[in-house]
């Protein structure tokens, strides 16, 4: 029974739960700056049509949001926008809104925003930005900006993973997003978002001694985690990816079944070696 009620409640959240007995080097700054970090993805995905995606008809870009500009030349800035969608149709998985046509005076630098699950009859804005030049002796014609908007033909598991490293665009846009403030952690990040995914991505059968095994590797990955940027801020990360990763109900079922196949098992102890 006390094993029982260890799983439930340290497993389910296991390497938040366990980060707070790590090392490392706790910073200053809010955990929450690095959520609310503005600035550009790390990656541009590709404007054409992603693989293992289909177009929405349903969902449509319905503004932007300055985030910041600078100024390139003597009548050229560079604009970030946050983008904000419009779903009136089902729930979507895994969206991306593409940038395919601007007005004259108007040139795309970055123009996919990467969107996790958008709601039914919901309006949602990008975690991701877009960013353009625009020649200021032209007027910026918002109106004038045409979208393509796309979704992960299925939920379960990978969704749309654009260069094929293991981890979704949306989570891969999250993890970049800290990596802006703690870039030290970029390849811890990834390498917990791709644990994350493993355990997504695991099958039906996965079997007692591989669902243990993956439950240990979420601990290690959130331990090294720590060891780099602190447990606040790791405790941060891990509860950012672990939610953006399970965010349909099938993926959740998916780590439910995980934890089911686990059952009760002790945790190893000491400190993940990095």
């Amino acid at each position: 029974m006390q094993l029982k009620r260890y799983r439930q409640r340290v497993i389910a959240t296991i390497a938040v739960t366990l980060l707070a007995g790590c090392g490392g080097g706790e910073r200053a700054d809010s955990a929450a700056s690095a959520q609310n970090e503005a600035g550009g993805s790390a990656r541009a995905l590709a404007a054409a049509e992603p693989q293992n995606s289909i177009p929405v008809p349903n969902i449509a870009v319905i503004g932007l949001t300055k985030v910041r500009e600078t100024r390139i030349g003597r009548t050229e800035f560079e604009y970030v926008y946050s983008v904000t969608l419009s779903n009136t149709g089902t729930a979507a998985a895994d969206v991306l809104a593409t940038l395919s046509q601007v007005p004259t005076g108007t040139r795309i630098i970055d123009g996919n925003s990467v969107f996790g699950s958008v709601s039914t009859s919901m309006s949602q804005t990008s975690l991701d930005t877009i960013t353009i030049r625009q020649d200021r002796t032209i007027a910026f014609v918002p109106s004038a900006l045409r979208w393509n908007i796309f979704m992960a033909r299925t939920s379960d598991p990978i969704g749309m993973d654009s260069n094929n490293n293991g981890v979704r665009d949306d989570i891969e846009t999250a993890a970049n997003r800290i990596s802006l403030e703690y870039p030290q952690a970029n390849a811890a990040l990834l390498i917990l978002a791709r644990t994350l995914q493993t355990t997504s991505d695991a099958p039906a059968s996965v079997g007692e001694v591989n669902a243990q095994a993956l439950l240990v590797q979420e601990m290690r990955a959130g331990q090294c985690l720590a060891l780099i940027v602190g447990a606040r801020v790791a405790r941060f990360a891990v509860s950012e990816l672990t939610t953006r990763t399970f965010d349909t109900s099938i993926r959740r079922a998916k780590r439910q079944s995980v934890l089911d196949s686990a059952g009760a098992f002790e945790l190893p102890s000491g400190v993940a070696a990095c």
